[in-house]
């Protein structure tokens, strides 16, 4: 029957892997730059990471404090999927998009 039988779809863009801590990602989809907010994190040292659509690495950068701002530089405009890392352990992931 029309207008029955809808389920709803959750794309979750980001996913945690230490309690308390949230992620701001901000514009996505991406321009030119993005910025990543931490909260709830020591000032530390992180790595982040992207990788393309079938998981080849294409940036890694390593950063202080709870703010980075990744710059899309040449890369083509696709889905991409990011990870931030502390002291060699996952903190976050999710999802990028470069337009």
């Amino acid at each position: 029957m029309i207008g029955e039988d809808f389920f709803d779809i959750i794309d979750n863009v980001t996913q945690i892997f230490r309690p308390n801590v949230e992620l701001k990602v901000y514009p996505n989809p991406v321009s030119e730059y993005a910025i990543f907010e931490l909260e709830n994190v020591e000032d530390s040292d992180f790595t982040f990471k992207l990788f393309d659509a079938v998981g080849r690495l294409q940036v890694v950068d390593d950063f202080s404090g709870n703010a980075y701002r990744f710059y899309r530089k040449k890369l083509k405009s696709s889905l991409y999927y990011f990870q931030i890392e502390e002291a060699g352990k996952l903190l976050v992931t999710g999802k990028l998009v470069l337009k």
